[in-house]
């Protein structure tokens, strides 16, 4: 640094004579001459202007700063300050305003600040010091300092730290020298001095090009916070925005990048509005006194767009209790400037009103692209496209773990690359990354929404792992009872994406959803008039009445299962305690003799923990619990539709139901409706990794494995959650006492703490090369060199395994659809039972011996190599895609039209004070399936209705076997007119599909007694072949739209041109309709 010489306080004219650079409001002065010979120019002159205007073009190369270091930093005389945030609370307080504890000082230069760390007082002193921080600000033409002092106190993040006092230090006329000068003033608060302020002041040249460039000037880039609206409650409200670096941890230590808070803006209307623009960054800003969080304030060219993220907290200002939070990358920021994000809470669920359609919480942001450094890179809007790019959009829907994502990342691959459609993806934030890594495809477009929620870190918590770690079959049912209930929250987000995009060029065509949002997609079936399918990975949650297909498949060799419980024996107490491995019933136990069967009390009580039944009364108990804000029959009265069973609706309506599994693998219940198909197995595969190969290290421990004439075992289990002592325990066990040369791969998470013991073994092992622990690995390319497997039961894993025709073990916590592939491996004879992970170690070495014995003692290998369970390269994306091309054509080519005649012999209703109130206004409502119309308000005429002239109601068919007509009362309250009159059922037989009219005389009833007659016509029609669509004038506009859209399914589907030729035969029909087709 130079300190020789004298700086004027203001801008004057000429060069620097250290570097002969001319900068702007700093020269050195002539020390051989008075300070008052040469001409002093004021700023706001014109020749003070001519010199601020002249820039140094690149600081790092050309550097010369004026900088003033503030250091020395000495409070003195301090006063408590009197921290009342309410009158009334002076006396309870009086002992909090006794002495300083935490104080510290926010700096201030112009637009520059810097806080400093607090600093604790002792009981007594009412002096700090701050002698180790040295403060820097960069001079433009600023002459004033401020710094403000406050107290962190306990209770200050409710109404904030209170205020010591603030003082000012005018350094203008008198800091002239190179040298540094001490400064001290008087602290004030409120017109009352509280205290005194000594600091040691002193400017300095910086010439170093790496610190100039460190010190220069911040550009900020600059952020719009419009508003916040869907908001339950009333207040105040503040914005809090952080810029962090994705690859940093983000925990209570996290230095972020920038931070900056709005003002408090009130709550009117359910939202608030801010438009106002934060600078990022912003030097000193802190607040949320809650932990320390401090902001490093790096220019924003260093910052990397793509591994940036910048998170929003909107908190309530009175309480300080925080609304909800969201993030997002820079880079999405970059593509789309405005965006409007979802808030979420401390769960991440989504943050929704609390009347109405209880709509989701947004929060409305924009980035200023002018304020973008020129280096980062500028992207285009993904979701900009028209009518035509893509000719179909399907909207996929769900929610869990990885296992429950994947086979839908894998279908929306095959429909964007082999059909060109535009495919959605609605999932939580968990996945984002997982769903856009996977969306480069060369045709049609793979897109991400959020729909809140985070499975996997609530299956982390100490109750969800209490419960995952229960055996019994009850905890199970209960579990799968809840598979839906767990994610009712996001029911609002999905319906508004769907409304959404009704506004975009290509709405929703086809909305296909999993298990646990099955209820959820009902509801948008009927609300949003979208035709839907079920892609199910658990078909044992698909109810039957069938005896043989149970909701939950019991674990015979778990100590805690019902089975052991209730076999009163003196051999099943025995099994009880030692819980021996039992095999497969099809096969011979190692002894040569059958499994005895279980009791007649054990087959009955284990039915009353595993039907169907069962499930549906404990899962209609949960989802239609009165005392939970999530329940269904409420979501449903939201958007005014009538209580249902989700599982009655579909099995009504015939919604497909897509089961991604070979027609053999399991033996298909009798009373399912034609919808429900199965097609192949599914797997997301990686072109880039299958051409890589087998990678390091696994490659060079199979190779070695090879050399020695050993055997291979995989295990794995994958996103579930297993103790890593626990398996480390069991795969040293195996490759232990294993009779054969068997060496064991580990493929997962390292979780939990390891004694060290067996930590010692495990190094004893790897060393040796029998032993190998990877936290991720290609399956496909790993599987193929296994001779045996031992995976969690996931639908992916266990078919990977199946198809290498080799022996398989199910075994971990053995959770919904895991034990069902448990039962299929042993039941298929290719290993066996499912054993829970507990009690695995204890049969883990049998299983070893018995997989890869050259004699195939239990005939597991031999029945392995005789089983096909597909090729290994094929991967089904092409089968199940080709499914569902043939499904969305035919979706909507029929339509039910109904034409109401009359109704007649009609009776007075009682309103609930029992006064009879004759009928005055009334409509008829017809409930077809998931959809529903209604007719115009007609006058009843003594004890008829005439509907003459009135349009005919059309309602898209699906193979659907009745409809609902619903006689109401428009006139007046509910309370004393009475909405319902009455309703019918109207049957649909066979004859219907000749598409002829038909006429139907139905009774009406209500509450058990007849109260008049309906009469109507009805009829089918294909809207693919009906010349008359056209010109009818008793046909919705929608209709036709419907029809045009339907043609053109025709055209994107098939090469030939749609036939015009006349509608098919009865019995072609018939068979379309209840093909899965519909």
């Amino acid at each position: 640094h130079s300190r020789a010489g004298r700086y004027a306080p203001f801008p004057i004219q000429g060069n620097m004579t250290a570097t002969g650079l001319a900068v702007p409001g700093v020269v050195p002065l002539d020390t051989s001459q008075n300070n008052s010979e040469k001409e002093q120019v004021h700023p706001s002159s014109s020749a003070c202007s001519a010199a601020s205007s002249k820039s140094i073009s690149d600081p790092v190369e050309n550097a010369a700063f004026r900088m003033l270091l503030v250091e020395g930093l000495e409070l003195v005389d301090l006063q408590a300050p009197d921290w009342r945030p309410f009158d009334f609370t002076r006396t309870a307080l009086a002992g909090a305003d006794a002495r300083l504890q935490k104080v510290y000082v926010t700096v201030q230069l112009g637009t520059s600040k810097v806080q400093t760390y607090p600093r604790q007082t002792q009981p007594g002193l009412r002096s700090i010091r701050i002698p180790d921080e040295e403060l820097q600000f960069p001079l433009d033409g600023e002459v004033k300092l401020k710094a403000t002092i406050r107290d962190r106190r306990t209770m200050g993040p409710l109404w904030g730290d209170p205020l010591v006092g603030e003082a000012v230090v005018d350094f203008g006329e008198v800091l002239i020298d190179g040298r540094p000068q001490k400064f001290t003033g008087p602290i004030a608060r409120r017109g009352v001095k509280t205290g005194k302020l000594s600091v040691m002041l002193h400017i300095v040249r910086v010439t170093e090009p790496a610190k100039a460039a460190r010190l220069q000037k911040v550009n900020p880039i600059c952020l719009t916070v419009h508003n916040v609206f869907n908001v339950a409650g009333a207040g105040g409200l503040t914005v809090n925005v952080k810029v962090r670096d994705k690859k940093q941890k983000d925990d209570d230590n996290t230095v972020f990048l920038a931070k900056a808070k709005t003002d408090v803006t009130v709550v009117t209307g359910g939202g608030a509005t801010w438009d106002q623009v934060l600078k990022l960054p912003t030097p000193g800003v802190a607040w949320g006194m809650l932990r320390k969080s401090f902001a490093s304030n790096e220019t924003p060219e260093k910052w990397d767009p793509d591994n940036t993220v910048v998170r929003f907290s909107v908190w309530w200002a009175m309480s300080m209790s925080r609304l909800g939070r969201c993030e997002i990358p820079l880079s999405e920021l970059l593509e789309k400037p405005r965006v409007s994000m979802l808030l979420f809470d401390a769960n991440s669920n989504p943050i929704c009103s609390k009347s109405g359609m209880h709509m989701p919480t947004h929060l409305d942001v924009s980035l200023n692209m002018a304020t973008v450094p020129r280096g980062w890179p500028l992207k285009t809007d993904r979701d900009v496209y028209t009518a035509d790019t893509y000719s179909k959009h399907i909207f996929m829907m769900t929610r869990g773990t990885r296992g429950d994502v994947q086979p839908f990342v894998a279908l929306a691959r095959g429909m964007a690359e082999q059909l060109g459609w535009l495919v959605t993806i609605c999932t939580e934030l968990r996945w984002k990354d997982f769903v856009l890594s996977n969306a480069d495809v060369s045709r049609g477009m793979i897109r991400f929404r959020c729909c809140g929620g985070d499975t996997e870190a609530r299956m982390n918590t100490w109750m969800a792992q209490h419960a995952l770690n229960t055996k019994t079959e009850l905890m199970q049912l209960v579990i799968m009872a809840n598979s839906e209930a767990e994610f009712f929250c996001s029911a609002p987000v999905f319906i508004e994406h769907v409304q959404a995009m009704e506004l975009e060029p290509k709405p929703v065509d086809l909305v296909v959803f999993g298990l646990t949002v099955a209820g959820i997609a009902a509801i948008i079936s009927e609300y949003c008039q979208k035709p839907i399918a079920g892609f199910i990975l658990q078909p044992s949650c698909i109810p039957s009445s069938d005896a043989d297909w149970t909701a939950v498949q019991p674990i015979r060799n778990s100590v805690t299962s019902l089975n052991s419980l209730n076999d009163s024996s003196e051999e099943g107490r025995s099994r009880s305690k030692k819980s021996p491995m039992r095999w497969p019933p099809t096969l011979l136990s190692p002894s040569g003799t059958n499994v005895s069967s279980a009791s007649p009390a054990s087959v009955s009580m284990e039915a009353a923990f595993t039907s169907h039944g069962s499930l549906h009364a404990l899962k209609s108990f949960i989802e239609t619990n009165p005392f939970s804000k999530w329940n269904l029959n409420y979501i449903r009265a939201w958007y005014g539709l009538p209580k249902a069973d989700t599982w009655d609706l579909f099995r009504r309506c015939n919604v497909p139901i897509v089961i991604p599994m070979q027609e053999n693998t399991f033996r298909r219940p009798d009373d399912w409706w034609g919808g429900v198909q199965l097609t192949d197995f599914i797997f997301l595969r990686s072109s880039k990794a299958k051409a890589a190969g087998l990678q390091e290290p696994a490659a060079s421990f199979v190779a070695r494995a090879r050399k020695d004439d050993a055997k291979l075992c995989l295990v794995t289990f994958s996103s579930m959650i297993v103790p890593r002592a626990t398996v480390l325990k069991i795969t040293a066990k195996m490759v232990e006492e294993c009779r054969f040369d068997f060496r064991v791969i580990y493929v997962g998470k390292a979780q939990g703490f390891v004694p060290s013991e067996l930590a010692s073994k495990v190094t004893a092992l790897k060393e040796a090369q029998r032993l190998l622990e990877l936290d991720r690995a290609d399956f496909g390319q790993l599987f193929a060199h296994m001779d045996c497997f031992v995976v969690h039961g996931g639908l992916g894993t266990t078919v990977e395994a199946l198809r290498r025709g080799k022996p398989t073990c199910v075994t971990g916590p053995l959770l919904l659809d895991q034990r069902f592939w448990g039962t299929v491996c042993s039941k298929s004879g290719l290993g066996p039972e499912p054993v829970h992970i507990d009690n695995f170690p204890e049969h883990c070495v049998a299983f070893a011996n018995g997989a890869v014995d050259p004699e195939d003692p239990y005939k597991w290998q031999a029945q392995a190599q005789q089983q096909f369970w597909g090729d290994d390269d094929e991967d089904g994306v092409a089968t199940n895609v080709q499914h569902f091309a043939a499904m969305v054509p035919f979706l909507g080519h029929y339509a039910l039209r109904v034409q109401i005649i009359e109704a007649s012999s009609l009776k007075a209703q009682k309103n609930v004070f029992k006064v009879t109130r004759a009928l005055h206004d009334v409509v008829v409502v017809v409930r077809f399936g998931h959809r529903r119309e209604k007719t115009s308000k007609r006058r009843c005429a003594s004890d008829c209705v005439d509907f003459a002239g009135e349009p005919a109601l059309e309602l898209p068919y699906s193979g659907e076997e009745e409809a609902e007509v619903v006689l109401q009362d428009s006139s007046g309250h509910y309370l004393f007119g009475g909405a319902e009159v009455g309703r019918a059922q109207l049957i649909l037989d066979s004859a219907l599909r000749e598409c002829q009219p038909h006429r139907a005389d139905l009774p009406l009833a209500h509450k058990g007694q007849e109260v008049g007659t309906i009469s109507l016509r009805y009829r089918l029609v294909d809207l693919r072949v009906s010349e008359s669509a056209g010109n009818d004038p008793t046909i919705s506009t929608h209709t036709r739209h419907q029809a045009q859209v339907l043609v053109s399914f025709n055209r994107d589907v098939s090469d030939e041109p749609p036939s015009s030729d006349a509608p098919p035969s009865a019995e072609a029909a018939d068979d379309l309709l209840r093909s899965f087709s519909l």
